[in-house]
């Protein structure tokens, strides 16, 4: 099983506690490129398990354990619960 930790990402909370006007904009656009780099992460961790052949891997925010689309292969149908890499193209 593959397990990583997130790269470090500057800090999302705003200073003071307030957001307003040019400071909401710069919270939003960090918010987004945070969520970007999380996803490039992930996107990277499934390749290297998969490469790997491992059925699993360790999500570094929630610390769950993700199936890989080879463990979804291997069951051989698709289980309806919106699997982050579902392979039969199922969207919860």
């Amino acid at each position: 099983m593959v397990k990583a930790t997130e790269p470090e990402i500057a800090s999302t909370k705003p200073r003071g506690g307030v957001v307003d006007g040019q400071g909401a904009a710069y919270y939003f656009l960090l918010m987004n490129a945070q969520d970007a780099l999380y996803q490039e992460y992930v996107r990277k961790l499934h390749a290297v398990a998969v490469a790997g052949g491992e059925h699993s891997y360790i999500d570094p925010r929630t610390g769950y354990m993700v199936m890989t689309e080879l463990h979804h292969q291997a069951r051989g149908h698709c289980c309806q619960s919106g699997c982050r890499h579902c392979p039969y193209g199922f969207e919860g």
